[in-house]
């Protein structure tokens, strides 16, 4: 398995991506598997926090998804610390606050 990332917006107890704020991501629950054709996350926590985090003034938090090498779209490779990759099949981990700083 591997790990891929993604941020997302915490508004009044709802998550929101960061790069379009009115769309809501509604199925963000721990143990919930997303199948999407294209389904873009970030190989590191890191990457994702310096790319894609602080596009808005509201809370964010990192979403941290499994996902195998057989649901691989494009992109990477999974092992680049700098990359993004498509998947069609992800888990949902954890959801953890990003620390501002």
């Amino acid at each position: 398995m591997n790990t891929g990332y993604k941020s997302a917006i915490l508004r009044n107890g709802r998550l929101y991506s960061p790069s379009a704020p009115d769309f809501e991501i509604s199925k963000a629950r721990i143990g919930s598997v997303v199948r999407l054709d294209k389904f873009y996350l970030g190989t590191t926590e890191e990457f994702v926090i310096d790319f894609y985090s602080g596009l808005s003034d509201e809370p964010e938090v990192l979403l941290t998804y499994e996902y195998k090498d057989s649901d691989v779209v494009s992109g990477g490779p999974p092992s680049h610390p700098y990359s993004e990759i498509v998947v069609k099949r992800a888990k949902l981990l954890a959801i953890e606050p990003i620390e501002e700083g």
